[in-house]
């Protein structure tokens, strides 16, 4: 019998430590960004909430696929180098969880022992067969959709031209917050981003920030909010059986107070060979109630220093002034 996998804590992150609400690109090469531990050198993180993120994955597919996941395959000519580059690094990053191993002429398998899954590749490395011991409904439409369930980030690439436009290419994207996948297809990275207050001063450099990890570099950035539930998956269309209030996840309550900081690692890399950019996001979600007396402070102050319309983006109009008096004074 193999030995019970242990899975280290999430990692966490204080983006609010500053005491001020920023909007700006933020990157920093990923393998400058050591904080004592490897896995900040990794654009994939996994730890002991694996499961949880894995099973969020699987409803929202399970929901409506095309909500979450677009295409539903990718168009062939990324497949492969897509498929090829993420089996590679998984492996390569973290060797203890998956083993990519060649099959003579006839292709791969990654092994996959987070969820007890074996995926069978061709030569193309086209997804031809799955071992999942539990089942996947919908079954996974290609190895791009099987890739992508095996990690806690959600994935997008974005392509980028020869004349320096770009524009969505794919979305894997099943713990959304607040926006909707499926709309951001073909869209470039101002208009993805037309949405969120101060994304001017990001937007007039999107090219050259899209052009940083094609020398092979790879970049990591934070972006935050706050929410008052621990839901991963706030798609802005709920399910028909989910209590729409409920499922949106900003309503603050003085009486019975839940606050959580909604953390996202995003990365940035280049597939070789291509000109698609990966963009992964991972959410962290923090429970206010852990934080240090500092820590809320601080937090309130990034709150209380955001203008209207990043408060209104951000779900705050109607409780900021009451989530900074109880992050201060209880």
């Amino acid at each position: 019998m193999s030995e019970p996998i242990t899975l280290p804590p999430p990692r966490r992150y204080l983006p609010a430590a500053s005491g001020r609400y920023q909007v700006r690109p933020g990157l920093s090469r990923l393998h400058s960004t050591n904080t004592g531990s490897a896995v900040e050198h990794c654009l994939f993180q996994l730890d002991g909430q694996f499961a949880r993120y894995r099973a969020g994955k699987l409803t929202a597919r399970a929901d409506s696929l095309t909500k979450y996941v677009s295409p539903s395959a990718l168009p062939a000519a990324s497949a492969l180098p897509v498929a090829a580059y993420l089996s590679r690094l998984l492996a390569d990053e973290h060797p203890e969880y998956f083993a990519l191993d060649r099959r003579g002429g006839a292709g791969y398998t990654l092994t996959c022992h987070l969820s007890a899954e074996r995926l069978h590749l061709g030569s193309d490395f086209a997804l031809r067969a799955v071992d999942a011991p539990e089942g996947v409904f919908p079954a996974y439409t290609c190895a791009w959709d099987a890739l992508a369930c095996q990690v806690q980030e959600d994935l997008c690439l974005v392509e980028v031209t020869a004349t320096g436009d770009n524009h969505v290419h794919a979305l894997h994207v099943c713990l959304p917050n607040h926006w909707a996948p499926a709309h951001m297809l073909g869209q470039d990275f101002s208009r993805v981003h037309a949405a969120v207050p101060h994304m001017d001063r990001i937007n007039t450099h999107a090219s050259r920030l899209l052009s940083l990890p094609q020398d092979g570099s790879a970049f990591v950035r934070f972006a935050w909010g706050v929410a008052t539930d621990e839901r991963l998956n706030h798609h802005p269309d709920p399910p028909a059986d989910a209590i729409a209030t409920d499922w949106r996840g900003r309503c603050f309550n003085r009486s019975n107070p839940r606050l959580f900081v909604r953390t996202e690692r995003q990365t940035l890399s280049a597939i070789p060979d291509t000109r698609l950019i990966l963009f992964t996001i991972r959410t962290y979600l923090d429970d206010v109630a852990t934080y240090t007396p500092e820590e809320r402070w601080s937090l309130a102050d990034a709150i209380e220093s955001m203008s209207e319309a990043a408060a209104a983006y951000k779900g705050l109009s109607g409780d900021r002034q009451t989530i900074v008096d109880w992050l201060r004074h209880g």
